[in-house]
């Protein structure tokens, strides 16, 4: 049995796969999260987002009003807002609504958010040819 660095072994446990003829709309995933209400949500590199709720998967892209395709993070806020940052922008969703809060080609938001103390959410910026990474 494996073993993690503080000497305890691996949980095992049942694995499933998941593909397209389950629902999920990409193979390529770009980002998980688990919501605190057990949600599974997948962010794919060309087809939105999915959340899965043990039966099914139900998709979210640009026609339901994701900012982009491509969702590289996700990040559960402690009201239980969800934000996505995509390939251009930021798309929140609260109460089961989806909200544009930054759109733009410019904005390219890749591989992680956090909150700090000070409550502020941070993502971090895809790094353009003779531009300095940032963050948002």
């Amino acid at each position: 049995m494996a073993e993690v660095q503080t000497g305890r072994p691996l949980r095992t446990g049942a694995w499933r796969q998941f593909t397209l003829t389950d629902g999920l709309p990409d193979l390529k995933i770009e980002s998980l999260c688990v919501t605190r209400q057990g949600l599974l949500w997948v962010g794919t590199h060309d087809r939105g987002v999915a959340s899965y709720d043990g039966d099914t998967f139900t998709v979210y892209d640009r026609r339901q009003g994701m900012s982009g395709s491509s969702v590289f993070s996700i990040f559960e806020d402690a009201d239980g807002s969800l934000f996505f940052g995509t390939e251009s922008g930021l798309t929140r969703m609260r109460d089961g609504r989806l909200e544009r809060l930054v759109s733009d080609p410019e904005v390219w938001l890749l591989w992680g958010a956090c909150r700090d103390l000070d409550g502020t959410l941070w993502f971090g910026l895809n790094r353009r040819p003779g531009q300095p990474p940032g963050l948002l």
